[in-house]
C-alpha cells in the first residue's frame, strides 16, 4: 500500500490480493473539501455526498482503448467514516471490480446506476441494524 499525504486528503493505492488490479482510496479531511475536490475533477455534477467511487474501466489513447491496473477510485471524508456509508460505498467498489476486472455485467448495468444505487442504500440499512444489534448486546467494542 503506497500512502501520500498532502494537504486536504491522505491518498492510498490498495492493491487486492488475487491479481495485479488496484484501487484508490481518497481520504478528505472533511465533506467539504471532497465536494470541492469533486467538482474539480468532474465539473458540472451534482454530488453532495458523503463519499464515492468512480470506476476506471478503460483509458483512452490515441492508438485506441486499454484496460488499465487501476479498476476504481473510492473518495471518503473523515467526518462520514461510519460503518454504513464505508459499505455502501464498498458495494459500488465490488461492483466496479467484478464489472471491469471480471467481466461480469450482472442486472445493474455497465454505470452506477438507479438499481445499483437502491441496492448500496439496502445494504447500508442492513449493515447498520446488524451492527446497532452487536454493539447493543455487548458482541463488539466501538474503536
Amino acid at each position: 500500500m503506497v500512502h501520500k499525504k498532502r494537504e486536504k486528503f491522505a491518498r492510498y493505492e490498495i492493491k487486492t490480493n488475487t491479481n495485479s488490479k488496484w484501487f484508490e482510496l481518497f481520504i478528505f479531511d472533511n465533506a467539504k473539501e471532497l465536494e470541492k475536490y469533486l467538482d474539480k475533477i468532474q465539473p458540472g455534477l451534482c454530488h453532495n455526498c458523503l463519499g464515492q467511487v468512480t470506476p476506471t474501466p478503460y483509458i483512452s489513447r490515441e492508438d485506441g482503448e486499454y484496460y488499465c491496473s487501476k479498476f476504481a477510485t473510492m473518495f471518503l471524508s473523515e467526518g462520514n467514516l461510519g460503518v454504513g456509508i464505508i459499505a455502501h460505498e464498498c458495494l459500488h467498489l465490488a461492483l466496479a471490480y467484478e464489472r471491469y476486472v471480471l467481466g461480469f455485467r450482472g442486472d445493474y448495468g455497465n454505470d452506477c446506476n438507479d438499481d445499483e444505487e437502491r441496492l448500496a442504500y439496502k445494504l447500508t440499512e442492513f449493515v447498520r441494524m446488524v451492527y446497532e444489534i452487536i454493539y447493543a448486546h455487548g458482541h463488539a467494542k466501538e474503536r
